[in-house]
């Protein structure tokens, strides 16, 4: 072992195996959990043919060692989330090869140091949750810094730039390919010198209280792939010019109080993987708008009112070949037609990926049940609660040999539980409560070895607890109250 690297263990408080140093020839230093309450040793400034020297997470305290501005060819500094102190800086100017730098999570409650605008070889800057205050350093707004990353994020009890609007100078940084300012309690317009990131591929401005105002640059952001502005432009409509981004795959307009249609340019979005549009006011009378071919894998459009589209089921199944989840939460979805029933339903050969389905708190009817009983693949959640769902339970999981969760719970659901067919031992959670069912509790140990809740409160059932209810080794959570049951099985209860 080399001398360094036997001082670092015994200085830093290192116990092997758990925490390690990985050494490169002395170019490279990893470190990670120290001691609580560990300083940075002195020596390290001595290692001077150091590229890389990692101690993010290490439950460091004090200050940065002014003996690191002997580490003239560092490339990547990484000190993050720690508790230093932004005491004695003056000699990071001096590290003139850095290329990264990250010291997010220190400094609470100071400014930023003003001389960072001259490490003019950055390429990626993070400073995010340092609860920065006060203005940014002139030096960095008239600098030729060209980070590839910049990030200022606001996490925690005290958010960056309060109130304050986002900097026009960022729109110089042109070689930028990533740009985080969520939740920064930014306010006004977006500059309109955002249209000089050509090189953009990530922009995230989540979570603060930007105006729709003067968006006509972002459709210059051609190689935009990711696109956060959710929580912001309250009450507005969608800009059509969204749909020429062409390149995007994620894009989340989560909580925007959007009103109005889904334009018809989103069909240009072919490449989108990832749609969020929930939580809003947005009244779209169809899904045409859907792109085709579609890449969609996640569809969220919880909140908004869908309650003239009846194709839904069409759209889902012949639109989106891809898609692993969709969320239609609190839609106002329509049941589907007969004549949608009797032809797409069963038309289930497009879309075979489908995983994750939430449909609850619509106006669904037991007609659905068609869909899923020709549905040619297994989702592993099923969430139909709270809609209008009536009559008898029909057997239609007799293809879902992969459910884990299934929940028909706030619903008209009457007459007998069925003894469910098919292989369904990979079911942990069945809910069935707030329902109208009768007659006794059937057998469910056959063929729902996994089952680790199962609720079935406030029905209508009667006889007695099943001895079975014993036998399930998996069971966490039985809720049976509300019902009719008479009596109790004393080993039923004490295993459960």
């Amino acid at each position: 072992m080399a001398w360094w690297m036997s001082s670092i263990n015994s200085l830093l408080g290192f116990q092997k195996p758990k925490n390690k140093i990985i050494a490169d020839g002395k170019e490279s230093i990893v470190a990670t959990k120290l001691a609580i309450g560990s300083q940075i040793p002195n020596f390290i400034g001595s290692l001077s043919n150091l590229r890389n020297l990692r101690l993010s997470s290490c439950n460091i305290v004090g200050q940065i060692p002014s003996l690191f501005g002997n580490l003239t060819q560092l490339q990547n500094l990484d000190l993050s989330h720690n508790q230093l102190q932004p005491e004695n800086l003056n000699w990071l100017p001096v590290l003139s090869s850095l290329t990264d730098l990250d010291l997010s999570g220190n400094f609470n409650g100071s400014q930023i140091p003003d001389f960072i605008g001259s490490l003019t070889n950055l390429r990626n800057l993070r400073l995010h949750s340092c609860h920065f205050i006060g203005p940014i350093p002139t030096s960095t707004r008239k600098s030729q810094l060209p980070p590839c990353s910049f990030f200022f994020n606001g996490f925690g009890p005290r958010r960056s730039f309060d109130g304050g609007q986002i900097p026009d100078f960022i729109g110089s940084l042109t070689n930028l390919r990533n740009l985080r300012l969520s939740s920064c309690h930014f306010i006004g317009p977006i500059p309109s010198s955002f249209g000089n990131l050509t090189q953009l591929q990530n922009l995230d401005l989540g979570d603060n209280q930007l105006q729709l105002e003067n968006l006509n640059w972002l459709p210059a952001l051609s190689s935009l792939t990711d696109l956060d502005l959710s929580e912001n432009f309250n009450g507005s409509q969608i800009p059509d010019f969204i749909g020429s981004l062409t390149n995007l795959r994620y894009l989340n307009l989560y909580h925007y109080n959007l009103v109005g249609q889904i334009p018809s340019s989103f069909g240009n979005l072919t490449q989108l993987q990832n749609l969020d549009l929930c939580h809003n006011q947005l009244q779209p009378e169809n899904l045409n708008w859907l792109p085709a071919p579609s890449s969609l894998t996640d569809l969220d459009l919880s909140g908004n009112n869908l309650c003239t589209v009846f194709d839904w089921p069409e759209a889902v199944l012949n639109k989106l070949p891809k898609l692993e989840e969709l969320r239609l939460v609190n839609c106002s979805l329509p049941p589907p037609p007969t004549p949608i029933l009797s032809t797409t339903l069963y038309k289930t050969n497009s879309s075979t990926s489908l995983a994750l389905v939430r449909l609850s708190n619509n106006h669904l009817t037991s007609s659905i049940f068609l869909w899923f009983s020709n549905y040619s693949t297994s989702p592993f959640s099923l969430d139909l609660s709270n809609n209008n769902l009536a009559g008898f339970i029909p057997d239609f999981t007799g293809n879902m040999s992969s459910l884990v969760d299934l929940d028909l719970s706030y619903n008209n659901l009457t007459g007998f539980i069925p003894d469910f067919t098919g292989n369904m031992s990979s079911l942990a959670v069945l809910d069935l409560s707030n329902n109208n069912l009768t007659s006794f509790i059937p057998n469910f140990t056959g063929n729902m070895s996994s089952l680790a809740v199962l609720d079935l409160s406030n029905n209508n059932l009667t006889s007695f607890i099943p001895n079975f209810i014993g036998n399930m080794s998996s069971l966490e959570y039985l809720d049976l109250s509300d019902n009719h049951i008479e009596g109790a099985n004393p080993n039923v209860c004490k295993v459960v």
